[in-house]
């Protein structure tokens, strides 16, 4: 029984775990976004410098 007990606590404990790294993988910026961002702030500086 005291088995049973820990694989439900152990199942439940992953679960919440997944669900916590799925919620912060879904706010992660991508690759892609960073790249844009990074390309955007070399053409500000660019211009910025170009007087």
């Amino acid at each position: 029984m005291l088995t049973y007990i820990l694989l439900i606590a152990a199942a439940i404990y992953l679960l919440v775990k997944w669900a916590f790294y799925h919620a912060y993988k879904k706010k992660a910026i991508t690759r892609e976004q960073i790249d844009s961002s990074l390309i955007n702030r070399l053409k500000m500086g660019d211009s910025a410098h170009a007087d």
